[in-house]
């Protein structure tokens, strides 16, 4: 058993020697991706790689013939299990661009499937945003455990992006189990995202009737930035105002 562990090893590193710099690179960055993710995602890494001076990238389906790639139903792939160890094992996740580019390319997509909160997603685009839970929580998770500020900045913003989504696929209860940490980490975004992400929580918590500490969270954004809002009341900005106006709503509601 050894040795087959050995020569399973072995055979791993020579696939991954065979593979040129730039395509070792968007390995690393897919190794992330532990639920599998769609070509279209893989693409945009590849571009981000190729527009920093990487080399040539081969498509996701030499990627497959070369043992590196499995196909998943429904048009996405995979990293092969041993693939993604050998990753894990010789240190190359610990690279933060390695992780950023696949935050970039997830976001990019989770907006382009209408998860911004002013349309609906249809069917089909709601399946395949959840078929990213998985991989929102884990690299917003990854992003917020380190100490680089932009990847954390990144990362609240994936979350915030991915929040009109998450109130349609999970129950109040583990909105709040899961995501109530990342409140902490509001004052790291601009006040837009920072509402989004206050509004998410305080939602998930009116949701089960915790009305109180809804309530509380948002007077605690309203007064730290009473400054801000008196700006965004008078300017004419849409999506803020939106904002603006559901606060209130709900700092009037705190008396239920």
């Amino acid at each position: 058993f050894e040795y087959k562990t050995t020569s399973l090893a072995a055979s791993v590193r020579w696939s991954l020697s065979l593979c040129s710099e730039a395509e070792q690179q968007l390995l690393y960055a897919v190794a992330y991706l532990t639920d599998g993710f769609t070509e279209d995602c893989a693409n945009r890494i590849a571009i981000c790689i190729l527009n920093q001076g990487g080399q040539t990238i081969r498509s996701t389906t030499h990627l497959c013939d070369a043992s590196l790639l499995q196909p998943n139903p429904h048009g996405r792939y995979r990293l092969i299990e041993s693939v993604r160890t050998q990753i894990e094992e010789s240190a190359n996740l610990n690279g933060d661009h390695h992780l950023e580019r696949c935050i970039d390319a997830l976001s990019e997509e989770i907006s382009l499937l209408g998860c911004d909160g002013v349309f609906e997603p249809t069917h089909e685009n709601l399946t395949a945003l959840e078929s990213e839970r998985g991989n929102v929580r884990r690299l917003v998770a990854r992003a917020l455990a380190g100490s680089n500020p932009t990847l954390q900045m990144k990362g609240l913003i994936l979350l915030s992006e991915y929040m009109p989504a998450l109130y349609r696929i999970e129950m109040p209860h583990s909105v709040v189990g899961t995501y109530e940490v990342y409140l902490q980490k509001a004052h790291l975004l601009p006040l837009p995202l920072a509402c989004r992400l206050v509004r998410f929580i305080a939602r998930a918590k009116w949701g089960i009737g915790q009305w109180n500490e809804a309530a509380h969270i948002i007077h605690n954004l309203v007064e730290t930035n009473r400054a801000s809002f008196r700006l965004i009341n008078s300017a004419d900005i849409e999506w803020d105002w939106g904002d603006r106006c559901e606060l209130s709503l709900l700092l009037a509601d705190r008396v239920r």
